[in-house]
């Protein structure tokens, strides 16, 4: 709730004003923990003060409608406050406690789990400042309004760098991330059903217009027809166990070894708040670069374990 506020109008200085505050909250508790490697994530305390405000609006609201003769509208307010009270108890117990090396989940409704930092395959943030923790199929989602979630995030990344070497998982793909590829296919679905209202139209229209039809809605399928062949032909497929990834050149894939990586760069992606591009140069017949995106799926875990790699075969020279 409080994220699709921070989105609103003046969604951009409501996030920085909210997460100012969260971070303060963070670093009192820092300097008032006694063990370092011991802290929680969770809601801030200014959350359940906003909260407390809309009820109190809420129930407000409800009792001036009453009293102005409006029918139901103390049972709509209480709907309200039930749905807002169980927010609160979601987001007061939606807690993660680290404790050493292990990480404790606590929810509401959906009891209690366990996991370690050693079990961290991957670990990503978007622009949005949104975390995603993944322990192989199982995956924490964090706000980044939360009390510690920067501290989190911070150590997560740590410990699948320092592990990640050691983990050899079954192939994966890094392809484009699965909200824009979403989101291009509801463009698309949008454009397809309003290109059929509006041939249905059983009044007979100028050709212009079926032409202006064609043309707008059409060029909308046709651009998300073109785009998943050509973000699968982008794609990359990681084999840890057997050190090698592939890629596309052409209409043929190719296999390339990790000793024939040459180097692997960060670089800022422009206009971009935490995104970054990793470029790969490697040789395969001939010096070759790839691009890929942290908020492509699996390339953050992709580029740390080739960065890794590079550092451990520098101390071993």
């Amino acid at each position: 709730m409080v994220s699709v506020i921070a989105r609103g109008f003046f969604g951009t200085l409501l996030k920085g004003f909210f997460s100012r505050l969260s971070q303060k909250e963070s670093e009192r508790e820092m300097s008032q923990a006694e063990q370092g490697s011991s802290f929680a994530v969770h809601s801030p305390k200014w959350m359940f003060a906003l909260f407390a405000l809309f009820m109190a609006a809420i129930l407000a609201a409800g009792i001036f409608l009453f009293t102005k003769g409006i029918k139901f509208s103390l049972v709509g307010t209480a709907l309200a406050e039930c749905i807002l009270v169980t927010i609160i108890l979601y987001e007061k117990e939606y807690r993660i406690r680290i404790e050493g090396q292990e990480i404790f989940f606590d929810r509401t409704f959906l009891g209690s789990r366990t996991f370690f930092l050693k079990d961290i395959t991957n670990c990503t943030k978007d622009n949005a400042g949104t975390i995603r923790i993944t322990f192989g199929r199982d995956k924490i989602f964090i706000s980044p309004l939360k009390v510690n979630a920067e501290r989190f995030y911070e150590l997560a990344r740590k410990a699948l760098y320092d592990h990640v070497d050691s983990q050899k998982l079954a192939p994966y793909k890094i392809i484009r991330n699965k909200g824009e590829r979403k989101f291009i296919l509801f463009c698309a679905s949008i454009a397809a059903a309003l290109l059929f209202i509006f041939l249905s139209d059983k009044e007979k229209m100028p050709l212009a217009e079926y032409i202006k039809a064609f043309t707008v809605f059409g060029g909308i399928i046709a651009a998300a027809l073109l785009y998943f062949p050509a973000v699968n032909k982008r794609s990359i497929i990681v084999d840890e166990q057997a050190r090698t990834f592939s890629y596309v050149k052409g209409f043929k894939r190719h296999s390339v070894n990790f000793y024939q990586i040459e180097e692997i760069a960060e670089k800022k992606r422009l206009c971009e708040e935490v995104a970054v591009n990793y470029q790969l140069t490697f040789y395969d017949e001939r010096t070759l670069k790839k691009k890929i995106s942290s908020l492509d799926k699996n390339a953050v875990r992709f580029a740390l374990l080739l960065f890794k790699l590079f550092e451990d075969a520098n101390n071993e020279a």
